[in-house]
C-alpha cells in the first residue's frame, strides 16, 4: 500500500513554466528583506532576548526538531524560555494563543497547529505559544511567564520582530546548484538571504556522504557565521495509547505500516528499515495532514501488519480513540556534533554564560 502526495516542482516539466512565477516571487522578497534592513519597513523589540530557529526552504530540514533541542539546552542551562511557533493551519493562527503553560496542554491541536502542539508536549517546563502577530504574542508569553529567551519556531522570515541571534538550519540533502525559489523549487527566499545568519547548523549530516558542495556554498556566502553540524538522533518509539516510551530494538522484525503527512516521508521510511523494522506498507500525504479514523482502520486491515508507526510529528495528529492494533511514532531529536555550539549560542544572545 503506498500513496504519495505530489509536489509541485517535481512535476515533469512544470518547474521550467512556473519559473516566471518564481522571478516575481523572489524580487518580492528580496525587495521587502531590503526595505527592513533600511527600516522602511519597521521591527519591533520585546523585553527579552530573541533567537530564531529558521530555514530557506519548504518543510524537511529538522527546523522544530532543533527548536526543541535549543529550548531544552537552554533550559538545562539555567536559562527562563518559551517558545513561539506561528501555529500553521491551527485556528488559533490568526488570533494567537497559549498552547502550554510548561506543564499543561491548553490548547487542541486543530488550534495549535502540529508543530506547536509537538513541542508542548514534549518539553516540560517550557511554555508554547503561537500567533501570527509574533510582536503581540511574544509580550504576551513575557508579560505571562517572564523568559530570559523566546526562542522562534520558523522566524528566519519573520522579519517584523527582531532577534538577538539567528541560527540557519540546512538540510544536508540540499543542493544549491540548480534551486529555484517558489513555486518552481523549495526555496523560500534566495540562497544570499542567508548572510543573515548569525549561526548555520547542517541538519541530518551523515559522515559517510558528506554534503561537501553545499558546505563549500553555505562559508562563500557567510564566513563569518559559526557552521555546525548535526545528525539526527532516534530515541525510542512512543506508544501513543499508554504514552510508554519503547526502546528501538523493541520493534525490530515486527511487520509495520509506516504513515507520515510531512515534508519528506521517503526520508522517514527509510529511517525505519535503517533501525530494522520491516516497513510492509508505506502511506504518504500533503505535509501536516490531519489523519482520520477511516483511513486508520483500513490501513490497519492489511494483512500481517503488527503496528503502525508514524513521526512524532504526525503523532499529535491522530485520533485518540482505540485501535484494534499499536501505533507508536518515532522519537527523533537533533545533536549538534561539534563542541563549542552552546557557548556560540550564548555568547551571541547573553555576552558569555549569563
Amino acid at each position: 500500500m503506498r500513496a504519495r502526495a505530489e509536489i509541485l516542482w517535481e512535476r515533469p516539466l512544470l518547474p521550467h513554466a512556473l519559473l516566471p512565477l518564481a522571478l516575481l516571487y523572489g524580487g518580492v522578497v528580496r525587495m521587502r528583506r531590503g526595505f527592513y534592513a533600511k527600516g522602511i519597513l519597521p521591527s519591533r523589540s520585546l523585553p527579552c532576548k530573541v533567537l530564531s530557529v529558521g530555514n530557506l526552504t519548504v518543510g524537511g530540514s529538522g527546523k522544530t526538531p532543533m527548536t526543541a533541542s535549543i529550548a531544552q539546552g537552554l533550559k538545562d542551562r539555567g536559562h527562563r524560555v518559551a517558545i513561539l511557533s506561528r501555529g500553521y493551519k491551527g485556528r488559533r493562527e490568526g488570533i494567537g494563543g497559549v498552547v502550554s503553560d510548561g506543564e499543561r496542554i491548553l490548547l487542541e491541536v486543530r488550534d495549535s497547529g502540529d508543530e506547536a502542539q509537538m513541542l508542548a508536549r514534549r518539553l516540560k517546563g517550557i511554555p508554547v505559544g503561537v500567533g501570527k502577530d509574533r510582536y503581540r504574542m511574544g509580550l504576551q508569553l513575557w508579560r505571562s511567564f517572564q523568559p530570559k529567551v523566546i526562542v522562534l519556531d520558523d522566524g528566519f522570515q519573520h522579519l517584523r520582530l527582531r532577534r538577538d541571534l539567528d541560527l540557519l538550519v540546512v538540510d544536508s540533502s540540499f543542493r544549491p546548484s540548480g534551486a529555484r525559489l517558489l513555486p518552481a523549487g523549495p526555496l523560500r527566499e534566495p540562497l544570499e538571504a542567508s548572510k543573515a545568519a548569525d549561526i548555520i547548523v547542517i541538519t541530518y549530516w551523515d559522515p559517510r556522504r558528506p554534503a561537501e558542495g553545499l558546505e563549500r556554498t553555505l562559508r562563500t556566502l557567510c564566513p563569518s557565521a559559526p557552521l555546525f553540524h548535526a545528525s539526527a538522533s532516534y530515541e525510542g518509539f512512543v506508544d501513543l495509547s499508554s504514552g510508554e516510551v519503547l526502546p528501538l530494538e523493541a520493534l525490530r522484525g515486527r511487520k509495520v505500516c509506516a504513515i507520515s503527512g510531512t515534508a519528506k516521508p521517503r526520508r522517514f521510511f527509510e529511517v525505519l528499515r535503517d533501525l530494522g523494522l520491516e516497513v510492509f506498507g508505506e502511506v504518504a500525504r500533503e505535509d501536516h495532514h490531519l489523519w482520520r479514523e477511516e483511513e486508520l482502520e483500513k490501513i490497519m486491515e492489511l494483512p500481517g501488519i503488527e503496528a503502525v508507526v508514524t513521526t512524532e510529528k504526525d503523532a499529535v495528529r491522530v485520533p485518540s480513540s482505540p485501535h484494534p492494533i499499536p501505533i507508536y511514532s518515532l522519537r527523533m531529536g537533533m545533536k549538534v556534533l561539534e563542541e563549542g555550539f552552546w557557548d556560540s549560542i550564548e555568547d551571541r544572545i547573553f555576552g558569555g554564560k549569563a
